[in-house]
C-alpha cells in the first residue's frame, strides 16, 4: 500500500509534532491553545493550525477538537471530511463535549455542514 504525499506530509508532521509537544507543559499547552484562537480570530489559519497540530497529538482535546474542526472547512490545511472526522472522534473519546455534539451532528443523514448550530458551536468554542 502506498501512501499519498498529502499523508507522508501529515504523518511526517505529526510524528514532528508529537516530538516537540512531548516538552510543553500544562500551563504552557494552555498558552498554545490561547495563542491558536487568537490566531483564528485573527484570520490567520495556517498560524492556528501549525499550533493545534502539535497540542492535538499530545492529546489536548481542544486542540483536537479545534484542528478536526479547520480540516473540515479547510481553514489554514486543505480541506479533508475524513481526517477533520479522525481528530473530533478522538476529541470524542476523551468526552470533550463540544467534540461529541459534533461527532453526533456528523454522523446524522441529515447533517449539513454549513447549519448555524455547527458554525455557532465553533465560535463560541474559540471564544472560550
Amino acid at each position: 500500500m502506498l501512501l499519498s504525499k498529502k499523508k507522508i506530509k501529515i504523518l511526517f508532521l505529526s510524528f514532528l509534532s508529537i516530538l516537540l509537544s512531548a516538552c510543553l507543559t500544562k500551563k504552557e499547552q494552555q498558552q498554545q491553545i490561547v495563542e491558536a484562537k487568537l490566531a483564528y480570530i485573527n484570520h490567520d489559519y495556517s498560524r492556528s493550525v501549525n499550533k493545534l497540530l502539535k497540542l492535538a497529538d499530545a492529546d489536548n482535546v481542544q486542540a483536537q477538537y479545534a484542528l478536526g474542526y479547520m480540516y473540515y472547512y479547510g481553514l489554514g490545511i486543505s480541506k479533508d471530511q475524513d481526517i477533520a472526522r479522525d481528530w473530533i472522534k478522538k476529541a470524542a473519546k476523551q468526552k470533550y463535549p463540544p467534540a461529541v455534539i459534533a461527532l453526533n451532528a456528523m454522523t446524522k443523514p441529515y447533517f449539513r455542514p454549513d447549519a448555524p448550530q455547527v458554525n455557532t458551536l465553533a465560535y463560541n468554542h474559540a471564544r472560550n
